[in-house]
């Protein structure tokens, strides 16, 4: 007979109270968090609609101030002066908008001094107009300027819309996904009602059959008392070991034959589990047969093993059956132990003469196939060697090939770079004379183009042929003096027009601590500063770049030195940052488009100083600068050297000489 225990009822009714509460709880936190990402969508789309607004008030200046120049006629002010009292409102609202997104921030302080510059422009070239003060061509060249102002102003916007666009979409995607979650969290809840419903209808029903189990275990304890007045004396007289037990795995009454077999007395066994005295071993298979009784099955011979009160076990081999009347187990039991002790030895017997058979036999099978194996083993010997030697000819071979591969590749190269510089250094030479004669401005114009491809071309033959030689394991690294100080003044002063021309400053920091002559390769040094110099001239338009030694360890053969140049350029993504050593990789396909260059330069930089023990390195941010940062060891000497190439610093003085 089953009942339901009330602490696991408890349990789940206070489990069941809990989950309501939660999902109600889950369903009133989302809902909230769907108004929330509801606002979110509508105060991007609010951004989006001002930038635009910001847009269409300069169309309608740029396109205004552009007819009143052409036309001179006054009636297409009338938008100019629409758009200037509107775009300043429009800033402002924009800039509270984005005031929580720095990034956002930033854009829109450019875009509102790109603005105000448009304006200004704007409004001087209409004065001038209306003043009859500008020619054709002054004309022309403001509304070039004044193009490429509004061109830079759509930048800046396009760039608050791509990050407003991503963030709708984001907000887009959250605002569906808490909608599916709500919805989701009111399909539980439902779902949650229906099994509390189902669960009281369960209890309803499990009450009234638990109503009727009383009244069956009442009867069957009558029957059960008169049953046990009936049969006491034979109960207690008997020599098997007798017993009546429950389902839930207690004795309700045992003969004294079986406490005395057992050890214990009879209020031990009774107060106690008898699955708890038998064998771990056998408690599965006496549960499977007390199942088996429940049933109606009669079980006969079953055998299980029951722990002594000295700790031994006894093996007791079971008849019983199942009364549904009292709800009881009645079983009779008898020791075997003695049978299973001769039924082992008999089996180990039996065993062990089989073993002895199946020994000799297996010996006699080694003996045969040891012979086989060693007869197998002298041919397999014959044909190793002679794979051995055909796989040593097809490895010389292979070798042999990839090395006429690489020679064929290099003298290829050398080959193509001399047979195209020959011709493009005559190119370059008589377009440099041709810069020199009188020129109008159109023939100024495509000789520059023409000599600025040369340029482009020589470098990028340069780059591919250093690059394969670094590739191809032939660039070589010499082991001489020199003074690095002396060495690195000298290289930087190759860009002192260049920086001069852009008003940029050079900031040299050197570190004392570093010795003043070491043993390296000056050459392949210079060629490593040369590239990243370059590009950090090519990349920075204003500010400085700084060049910087640092010693970062020294014993007494060897010193490492920390070189970096930094500089206040264009910056680089950090999407970029992870292959910008790799060939042909550049910032960007539009830093590519305004600053040309083959982007090859890092990736020889790279090749350079990992060849020689060395690692690189670049930190950068956008708008704000990149830092190149190069590791090399170099051994120290007591040698001393002279610098032959004559220098002078850098007067940092000078400037605006372009």
């Amino acid at each position: 007979m089953k009942f339901i225990n009330e602490r696991i009822k408890t349990l789940f009714y206070g489990l069941a109270a809990t989950l309501l509460v939660s999902v109600l709880v889950a369903f009133y936190f989302n809902n909230l968090k769907v108004k929330t990402t509801s606002n979110l969508v509508e105060h991007t789309q609010e951004v989006l609609r001002k930038s635009n607004e910001i847009l269409v008030d300069i169309l309608n200046i740029e396109t205004s101030g552009r007819g009143f120049l052409i036309s001179g006629n006054e009636a297409f002010l009338a938008p100019y002066t629409e758009g200037v009292s509107k775009i300043d409102n429009h800033l402002v609202a924009l800039e509270k908008l984005t005031k929580d997104n720095q990034n956002q921030q930033k854009r829109i302080i450019l875009l509102k001094k790109t603005v105000n510059e448009r304006l200004v422009l704007t409004k001087n070239v209409i004065d001038a107009e209306k003043l009859n003060d500008l020619n054709e061509v002054e004309k022309i060249k403001l509304i070039e300027i004044g193009k490429t102002l509004s061109d830079k102003i759509r930048g800046f916007i396009d760039t608050i819309n791509a990050e407003e666009f991503d963030l709708l979409r984001q907000r887009r995607l959250d605002n569906e996904a808490t909608n599916q979650y709500s919805n989701l969290l009111f399909l539980l809840l439902i779902l949650f009602l229906i099994a509390i419903a189902a669960l009281i209808a369960y209890i309803i029903k499990n009450q009234k059959i638990r109503n009727k189990e009383l009244e069956d275990f009442n009867a069957a304890q009558k029957v059960l008392e008169q049953d046990l007045i009936k049969y006491k004396h034979f109960f207690n007289e008997s020599t098997d070991y007798l017993c009546i037990c429950t389902m839930d795995g207690y004795f309700d009454l045992i003969n004294p034959n079986l406490a005395a077999e057992l050890g214990y007395s009879e209020d031990e066994l009774l107060k106690n589990k008898f699955l708890d005295f038998i064998h771990p071993d056998d408690v599965k298979g006496t549960l499977k047969e007390m199942q088996n009784t429940y049933k109606g099955e009669i079980v006969l011979n079953y055998v299980n093993r029951y722990r002594k009160f000295d700790g031994s076990y006894v093996s007791l081999e079971w008849k019983a059956n199942y009364n549904p009347v009292a709800g009881r187990i009645y079983g009779v039991g008898r020791d075997i132990s003695e049978k299973k002790r001769n039924e082992r030895d008999l089996i180990d017997a039996k065993t062990f003469a089989e073993a002895a058979a199946d020994v000799a036999k297996v010996a006699k099978v080694k003996a045969e196939y040891s012979a086989k194996l060693a007869e197998e083993a002298t041919v397999r010997a014959e044909d190793s060697t002679k794979k051995a030697e055909d796989s040593t000819k097809i490895a010389e071979k292979a070798t042999k090939i990839a090395e006429e591969a690489v020679k064929s590749k290099q003298q290829f190269l050398s080959t193509m770079s001399h047979e195209i510089r020959t011709p493009m250094n005559a190119i370059i030479g008589f377009t440099k004379v041709l810069l020199k004669t009188d020129l109008t401005a159109k023939q100024l114009e495509y000789l520059t183009a023409i000599k600025l491809s040369g340029d482009t071309l020589i470098v990028l033959i340069n780059d591919i042929l250093d690059l394969a030689k670094v590739d191809a394991g032939k660039m070589s690294f010499e082991n001489a003096p020199f003074n690095l100080t002396a060495s690195l003044s000298s290289i930087l002063h190759i860009f002192e027009i260049k920086l001069q021309e852009k008003n940029v400053a050079l900031i040299k920091q050197f570190d004392p601590k570093i010795p003043e002559i070491v043993l390296g390769d000056v050459v392949r040094l210079h060629q490593i500063i040369m590239n990243l110099m370059g590009n950090a001239v090519k990349f920075t338009g204003k500010g400085s770049i700084k060049v910087r030694t640092a010693l970062l360890n020294e014993d007494a053969e060897s010193v490492t030195i920390q070189f970096s140049i930094a500089d206040t350029g264009i910056g680089i993504s950090d999407d970029k940052m992870v292959s910008i050593f790799e060939n042909f990789q550049q910032a960007s396909s539009e830093t590519a488009r305004l600053f040309g260059g083959t982007g090859l330069g890092l990736a020889i930089v790279k090749q350079l100083v990992e060849a020689q023990g060395g690692t690189v390195s670049v930190t950068s941010k956008i708008t704000e600068g990149s830092v190149f940062s190069f590791n090399l060891t170099f051994l120290k000497t007591e040698n001393t050297t002279e610098l032959n190439t004559q220098f002078l610093e850098l007067n940092t003085d000078i400037k605006n000489i372009k």
